[in-house]
Order: C-alpha cells, then structure tokens, then sequence
C-alpha cells in the first residue's frame, strides 16, 4: 500500500497583493511550494504526491516538478471553492485506490459467484464495480455515494 502525501495548494494569495498565486512566488529562485515537494520527494515514508491546485495552474505545477527532479508527484487535481472541498479532490485518487483495493479483495466466487456456477451476480458484480470504478474515476462522483449506490444496487439486484 501507498502513502499518499496530500497538498492542498488551492488558494489565491489575496493576502499577498500579487499577480500569481502565493505558492508560485519565488524565494531564493525557487517557487514555495518546491520546497513543499521537495520535503514529501524526500521523505522515505512517502511513496507518492496529490497536489490539489488552481485551476489552469496544473501544467505549470508539472513542469516545476520536473525541473526540480520531483519524481513522486503523481497526481495533479483541481482545488475546490474552499479548502475543505481542495482537501475532497485532493483526497479523490486515494478513495479511488481504496475502492479498487478493498473491490479486488472482495472479489472471490464465495462474495461475487463465480462465472460458471452463478453466472447472474458474476456478472452483476463485475458492472456495479466497473461503475463504481467508472463513475469515481472518470466522472468524479462522490466516492461514498457511490459505495452507498453500489451497496443498495446489491441489494436490489441479488
């Protein structure tokens, strides 16, 4: 399993007075949240970094991270409104991970039928875990209404 370190980089600056966010302002020609990156890239419990950002600031951030041999940051979402909603997206590719791991660990013929003795929740239980999949993944829905969707689907279907 991962440690996922999570870096709710979302805000303005307004404070500052500036025209780029404060998380993008240099110190020492290096921007600030480098030195956030750099601290997680070179923390040996940390296997991998979800920075939640500004939106349109996302190619930017990359490019940082590779001018600055960040090889951990792995994903890249756009913050919220607020910093409780930055901290949701930001936390979104580890519920993701989690439903997949906890899915794949459920998946056996005595939970979900096997394909050839109870073909019906076989394949019942492959499509509820492709759109739960699906729909946290692709479409970003909220992973525990999903769960709870995919939960009464069950138990409407079985």
């Amino acid at each position: 399993m991962s440690n996922i370190a999570i870096l709710t980089a979302g805000g303005i600056g307004s404070r500052t007075h500036q025209d780029i966010p404060k998380q993008f302002i240099h110190v020492n020609n290096k921007p600030i949240i480098v030195y956030t990156l750099e601290a997680f890239q070179n923390h040996p419990n940390i296997d991998e970094i979800c920075v939640a950002i500004l939106e349109g600031w996302d190619q930017i951030l990359w490019a940082y991270a590779k001018q600055f041999n960040i090889t951990k940051l792995k994903y890249v979402v756009t913050g919220g409104e607020t910093g409780q909603e930055s901290i949701f997206n930001g936390l979104r590719p580890a519920v993701v991970g989690l439903l997949a791991s906890a899915a794949l660990v459920l998946m056996n013929a005595e939970n979900f039928g096997s394909p050839t003795e109870d073909t019906y929740s076989f394949v019942i239980s492959i499509i509820i875990f492709l759109i739960a999949f699906i729909g946290t993944r692709k479409y970003k829905a909220n992973p525990i209404l999903m769960i709870i969707a995919c939960g009464i689907a069950g138990l409407l279907l079985y």
